[in-house]
């Protein structure tokens, strides 16, 4: 979910494995940059095209990378499931193979963390402001996927080097060889 501390931690595991880091939002922010003067991208017609975007070409990426990735995102099951087993298939990795690390946090620490983030300026123009409707679904549908092993882990306060380095260890131990 927003302000779960996906980024944070999907940061740490990829210096820790060693592997690149593929963050949605990064191409999601990198596509607004470049369609600057485009129609309004807070749109949320638009705000769906760009994540499927951003979403398709992280895919590719996986695809491409000799040694796979840490691919961080925020996917609810109920509306996401059947596109990421999709992606990752693409990519030519079986989903129940791929370890999905669930960054586990109170709804009311992420609605926080994420206006903090919004109104100091640190969020990006391409993401809109969630309402309260919107942070109910969050509420109600923020459970992992749940295709392949899950590996939860508490964020709603700092995760420690030596959690960051047990879990790189169960993701390498689980993660399936690359095609």
């Amino acid at each position: 979910m927003p302000g779960a501390g996906k980024s944070t931690l999907a940061t740490r595991l990829a210096a820790e494995l060693g592997l690149p880091l593929l963050r949605k939002d990064a191409v999601k922010e990198a596509f607004a940059d470049a369609l600057a003067g485009a129609d309004d991208l807070t749109d949320r017609t638009r705000q769906r095209t760009t994540g499927v975007g951003a979403m398709e070409a992280m895919w590719a990426l996986l695809a491409e990378s000799p040694c796979g990735a840490i691919v961080e995102m925020w996917a609810p099951p109920s509306r996401d499931r059947t596109f990421v087993e999709a992606g990752l298939r693409r990519a030519g990795l079986d989903p129940a193979l791929v370890s999905e690390v669930f960054c586990d946090v109170p709804v009311s620490v992420a609605r926080q963390r994420y206006a903090v983030r919004e109104t100091s300026g640190q969020r990006h123009s391409v993401h809109r402001t969630v309402s309260e409707q919107e942070w109910a679904w969050v509420a109600e549908h923020g459970i992992p996927l749940g295709l392949g092993p899950t590996l939860r882990v508490d964020t709603s306060r700092p995760v420690s080097d030596r959690e960051v380095a047990r879990l790189a260890v169960q993701i390498a131990t689980a993660a399936p060889a690359m095609p």
